[in-house]
């Protein structure tokens, strides 16, 4: 049996969840008697991909290919300055890193299209990435307004947990928001078509103050995705660097 995984196989959770770990992809092969051919189909992203295999394995070649969503990164990510252009091609790549079948939060382990992250994400791709990246954007808007639960736009889709985070939701259908974004940028009328209804009729489950702001309503979760959820302080600076 040998066991393929990456050194980002165990991962911790975010802001208010350091001591959460979860696990991330791995692939196990079983070897038959004779010479063995085995190609994982299940990608994995990582710094380091890690190999156990059991002494009575003799090992011919081992290698990966690199495998990525269809999209290019722009040439005008140049400044002439060598670290700056450094930085932003790492940058690209960690958008690229988080495009596959869907945008997501983690590639590492749950690969969960949060709108909240593609609200941050969606003018990224218009200064960092050609146009073949544009039609992953208008998937991920389908996705939020055609999977929604009722009137909810929930804040994961597709996926298990798909529940709503307000802000996030909130977010998605403001003026700096995903479809905002990708309207500005293609004019494309059709996701403002989509959009439209399903937005009036989620603001209409909002409260109103008498000063005019938007009352707070819980939804799954609270008005923020983390810290307003959990039990333990906020680490400050000094502590998560000793940490």
């Amino acid at each position: 049996t040998i066991d393929i995984r990456t050194d980002r196989y165990v991962t911790r959770g975010g802001p208010g969840d350091h001591a959460g770990c979860y696990n991330g992809h791995r692939t196990e092969y079983r070897c038959k008697p004779g010479e063995n051919e085995f190609l994982g189909l299940d990608w994995q992203a990582c710094e380091a991909l890690l190999f156990t295999i059991p002494p009575s394995v003799t090992v011919l070649s081992l290698g990966y290919r690199i495998t990525e969503y269809d999209a290019e990164i722009l040439p005008i990510l140049r400044t002439g300055d060598r670290e700056a252009d450094r930085l932003l091609r790492k940058c690209a790549r960690t958008l690229k890193a988080c495009m596959r079948d869907n945008f997501m939060d983690c590639p590492d382990r749950e690969r969960g299209q949060w709108i909240g992250d593609i609200c941050v994400q969606a003018p990224q791709v218009f200064y960092a990435l050609d146009r073949n990246a544009i039609p992953l954007l208008k998937k991920a808007i389908r996705n939020f307004i055609l999977l929604r639960r009722g009137d909810v736009l929930v804040g994961n889709v597709p996926g298990i947990h798909a529940g709503e985070l307000p802000p996030q939701s909130l977010n998605a259908i403001s003026d700096i928001g995903m479809i905002r974004v990708y309207y500005d940028f293609t004019g494309d009328r059709e996701a403002l078509d989509l959009a439209f209804e399903p937005a009036i009729r989620y603001l209409a489950l909002w409260p109103m103050e008498p000063d005019g702001r938007l009352g707070k309503r819980e939804g799954d979760w609270n008005w923020y995705d983390h810290l307003a959820n959990c039990d333990q302080p906020v680490l400050r600076s000094e502590e998560r660097r000793v940490g």
